[in-house]
């Protein structure tokens, strides 16, 4: 996005601390540089879509988007600044966020455009739209905080029937048109490329974020640590060191490789095997991590901001069978 001021006028810098997991590479601590720093208090990061190594988008509390190239990040023009929570990415060329107010704009690999919605018009708080996903370009969802349903045919987004009831969704992933899998308010509900239904898994409290690869394998992420693995038949919860803090975050590479945080800085790392704590360093609550073409990023509160490096191919574990 040539052109375009930096951020503040100034790029993030790499700090000096790294953290490495042992199947995985460092993850690096950037630091949010910016004029003013120490009067200003830098933004919450609430989400981030990873395109490629040089091509990243983050959605901040204040109601920005912000590209990140690799080395720094600036700011991208969009129409609507409210705060965005969730990315969707289908294509390069064709990536959606949602967030507070009925937050819904498009990216068409040139500019970002609001595309209105059956909620766009109504009081803020009733379009909160933070939980979306996509089966297909053309089969989009994103629900509410109260659990309502909105979905995309390819042309407009309408209403759609809500497998739940006043019950908020958080999080949607699709491992194929005709299978995906929807968290929120103590649910899980399973898409079969027709409708959303209801999932019987005991014992769920209140999940954020799922990661699914294929349409057997998956982890789920939410309250006092909570992690549920799916098999292909079922979720059922794991326990895992460290994992004692609120989870609102997971993403995966491959099934060897997947990272999940939350509060109090908390980061598990799982290797194909087992979770693995790992020490980032940072008391601040972490909220959005993204994986992508051997690399990734991790954000939270008050511009946390961690970038990883690739591992070395022998460093990685071969895929569990």
């Amino acid at each position: 996005m040539p052109g375009v001021p930096l951020i503040y006028g100034a790029p993030l810098l790499l700090a000096a601390g790294l953290a490495t997991a042992a199947w995985g590479g460092a993850w690096e601590k950037v630091s949010w540089n910016a004029p003013g720093a120490g009067k200003e208090q830098p933004p919450h990061v609430n989400a981030i879509a990873v395109l490629d190594p040089k091509n990243a988008y983050l959605g901040v509390s204040d109601g920005r988007l912000l590209h990140w190239d690799g080395a720094r990040l600036k700011p991208v023009e969009h129409p609507v600044k409210v705060s965005p929570r969730k990315f969707v990415v289908n294509a390069a060329d064709d990536v959606w966020v949602f967030g507070d107010d009925a937050l819904s704009l498009h990216y068409d690999g040139k500019a970002w455009t609001r595309v209105d919605n059956p909620l766009s018009r109504r009081k803020p708080s009733e379009g909160r739209l933070w939980g979306a996903g996509c089966a297909a370009p053309d089969r989009c969802f994103a629900g509410t905080r109260d659990g309502r349903l909105i979905a995309w045919d390819g042309r407009k987004w309408e209403h759609e029937r809500s497998p739940v009831d006043k019950e908020r969704i958080y999080a949607m992933r699709f491992s194929s048109p005709r299978s995906g899998w929807m968290v929120g308010e103590g649910f899980f509900a399973h898409w079969d490329g027709k409708d959303w239904k209801k999932a019987d898994v005991a014992g769920v409290p209140r999940m954020y974020d799922l990661a699914v690869i294929g349409n057997d394998w998956g982890w789920a992420v939410g309250d006092h640590g909570a992690l549920f693995e799916y098999d292909g038949a079922a979720w059922r919860r794991v326990e895992a060191p460290g994992s004692l803090f609120r989870l609102r975050a997971i993403a995966c590479a491959s099934r060897s490789d997947c990272w999940a945080v939350g509060e109090a800085g908390a980061a598990l790392g799982w290797n194909g095997v087992r979770w693995e704590r790992t020490r980032l360093g940072t008391p601040e609550r972490l909220t959005a991590v993204a994986m992508g073409e051997g690399t990734g990023l991790l954000a939270g509160d008050r511009g946390t901001l961690f970038r990883r490096a690739p591992a070395p191919a022998a460093a990685r574990p071969s895929e569990a069978p």
